[in-house]
């Protein structure tokens, strides 16, 4: 995949992942608590599944798009 084409995809996740964060705090908002724990466990899932499945990819092939907060995440920890 072009970088182009890596932004406008970027940019998509963004937006699905903001739009499902909306839906979170609208479930929670109109939901008993047992509801929206399992709709939460099952947004989780389509996140993680989009983080790993298309957006490390394309910031492993285009390391410059990736936020630097997210790049601070990944580095590996030193113990104190």
């Amino acid at each position: 995949m072009n970088r182009q084409i890596s932004e406008e995809v970027l940019k998509t996740m963004s937006d699905v992942c903001e739009r499902l964060n909306d839906s979170l705090i609208r479930v929670k908002d109109t939901c008993p608590e047992n509801e929206f724990k399992e709709y939460r466990e099952e947004v989780s899932k389509i996140m993680t599944e989009l983080y790993y499945c298309i957006i490390r990819p394309i910031h492993d092939a285009y390391p410059e798009l990736e936020p630097e907060a997210l790049k601070d995440s990944r580095k590996p920890r030193t113990p104190d």
